[in-house]
């Protein structure tokens, strides 16, 4: 896949955490090495985080005089060296699986998200499990799925609950428990946006993050629904334009990953939409104009999905883009659900058609 500015924004994102700048500072013609902003070492570590990101290799003999001039110019000539070999991914912890999905490939797991990290082009962020309950009331999830919620509640520091407790685990009660103001995470995207409360932006952005999300589903079905289970998500922070591509590339893209992997699966408009609290949530799903919420269904299961949320989160967290509205869509992928599809083919999966899949 090709996502405008996706190389621009890894560049980017690199180099302000190098120089300690922020990226409102950091526009496409800023000078790089005359300014400071990076040194010859700094330059051997980018190329080695662009190989990491895009999944390509990087012929360095072919980088030209004066590439390191501004951010435009040292994309287009990474863009130019860039060889169509993959490149093996940064060493990283593997996706772990939880309790109830232990029939789920670690090695699957593993390559699938490679594959989705190098196709965001984007760093792969790190978030806590917790979130805030003023996060998720701020943009209505509690009260569109109260009975998914998993609440993470500590013991009340009370010396007599403590001693008792841990005398008796076993009768541990709720009378014990302080008043909660987290919840565990229910899906990779929400803490992501919510750490751009506010934020400034002057050209579009995209996130990706892997995350174990929680959601205390009525009933488990092995490697299917589960409690927890491992989401990779890729977002865009953009305008309606550009981020209705975004879907629609992420859309085709996700199609295509599955039909190299030999997965029979269509996309579909999903029956329960992403959420809007201010409107009808399943009368505003079925747009057929543009539909909110796609999703990629193999044999009655999705195993991914690809929302427009509009303008939704962009005004719950005050996230502005300079020249007009801003918009944010997601992709995002149950990574156990792929293992559980792709453990029940006949075939061994071809990771080498799935990477040209994503290119």
């Amino acid at each position: 896949m090709t996502f405008t500015l996706s190389l621009e924004e890894t560049l980017r994102a690199f180099i302000a955490e190098a120089s300690h700048v922020d990226l409102a500072e950091l526009p496409e013609d800023r000078p790089l090495i005359a300014s400071g902003l990076l040194t010859s070492l700094q330059a051997i570590d980018l190329i080695a985080h662009v190989e990491a990101a895009s999944g390509l290799v990087i012929d360095v003999t072919r980088l030209q005089p004066g590439i390191f001039r501004d951010i435009r110019t040292l994309a287009a000539g990474l863009r130019e060296a860039q060889q169509h070999s993959p490149v093996a991914p940064a060493t990283r912890a593997t996706t772990a699986t939880t309790p109830d999905a232990a029939s789920a490939s670690p090695e699957a797991l593993r390559r699938l998200d490679d594959l989705l990290l190098a196709a965001a082009g984007a760093p792969d962020e790190r978030h806590s499990p917790l979130v805030e309950l003023e996060v998720l009331r701020r943009i209505g999830w509690i009260a569109s799925f109260p009975q998914l919620l998993t609440l993470a509640s500590p013991l009340r520091r009370d010396d007599e609950v403590l001693r008792r407790v841990a005398a008796a685990p076993d009768a541990l009660a709720a009378a014990d428990l302080a008043a909660p103001q987290c919840a565990l995470t229910p899906a990779a995207c929400i803490p992501a946006l919510a750490a751009r409360s506010h934020a400034r932006l002057r050209v579009p952005l995209t996130l990706t993050t892997e995350a174990t999300c929680f959601r205390h589903e009525a009933e488990t079905r092995p490697g299917v629904r589960l409690r927890a289970f491992s989401m990779r998500e890729v977002v865009r922070v953009g305008g309606p334009d550009d981020v209705r591509s975004f879907r629609a590339t992420w859309a085709q893209g996700g199609a295509a990953l599955a039909r190299a992997l030999g997965l029979d699966a269509e996309l579909v408009i999903a029956s329960d939409p992403f959420f809007d609290p201010a409107a009808d949530p399943h009368a505003f799903a079925q747009r057929m104009d543009e539909p909110i919420k796609l999703e990629l269904v193999h044999d009655g299961v999705a195993l991914a999905s690809f929302n427009l949320h509009r303008g939704f989160f962009a005004r719950a967290h005050d996230i502005q883009l300079e020249g007009g509205p801003c918009w944010t869509a997601c992709a995002a992928f149950g990574l156990e659900r792929w293992a559980w599809a792709l453990a029940r083919c006949e075939s061994e999966p071809d990771w080498q058609a799935a990477a040209g899949a994503l290119a």
